[in-house]
């Protein structure tokens, strides 16, 4: 398990005789689920949050009529629910789904919190606090990015500035984005239907090329 572990941002600076501990002290347990099982119920008080171990998670949420936002995605090593995990109190307002068939592991906050009270723990808490903070606001910047994307009036706008960071972010003007195309509507606030013939416009004016999930920026955007 620790040779697959280590590499987690959550788990980084973490040692073999850390993680040996950490598994004694903290309850944690995994869990798989099928492709589209809910992980974590809107409503839901929780007092662990996930990592995921392999798959793919999807947060979402459902407005009073039904209609689904994607609020982010979480892939391989990748932490999902921890502040609501860490205030406990506060019930869900998304949902956790499971995008693809996924492997969760599951670490109980309140452990983590309290395991300074057990004698033989070492120095590895502070150091998983740590790199959950870090975490913790590197997720509030992605949200803060959607924000941006969904501020913009038009669906080019959105499509635009979405692709344009994510050129960006992967350093190349072709790549792959985490959303089929139910998915990056959702994500971006949009029809299906009408972010299929923005994109088909925009390929047919040779400022794309796309295909599935695939993107390549020809043009400057």
């Amino acid at each position: 398990m620790y040779n697959k572990i280590k590499n987690y941002p959550i788990f980084k600076n973490i040692n073999e005789n850390d993680w040996n501990e950490i598994t004694e002290v903290l309850n944690i347990n995994t869990k798989k689920y099928r492709k589209d099982e809910v992980i974590f119920y809107s409503g839901e008080k929780i007092h662990e949050f996930g990592i995921v171990m392999s798959g793919a998670v999807m947060i979402v949420n459902h407005d009073f009529y039904g209609n689904r936002n994607v609020m982010g995605y979480v892939e391989s090593g990748q932490l999902f629910a921890e502040s609501y995990a860490m205030i406990r109190t506060e019930p869900l307002l998304v949902e956790a789904v499971a995008a693809k068939d996924s492997e969760i592991m599951f670490v109980d906050m309140d452990g983590l919190e309290h395991a300074d009270k057990e004698e033989r723990v070492g120095s590895w808490r502070q150091v998983m606090l740590q790199n959950l903070l870090r975490m913790t606001a590197m997720k509030n910047l992605n949200l803060s990015r959607r924000n941006f994307y969904t501020s913009a009036k038009t669906i080019r706008e959105r499509v635009v500035m979405y692709l344009s960071a994510e050129a960006v972010r992967q350093g190349s003007n072709t790549f792959e984005i985490p959303f089929d195309r139910q998915a990056m509507a959702d994500y971006l606030g949009v029809e299906r239907s009408a972010l299929s013939k923005e994109l088909g416009r925009m390929k047919k004016e040779g400022i794309i090329g796309c295909r599935k999930n695939w993107f390549e920026i020809k043009k400057e955007l």
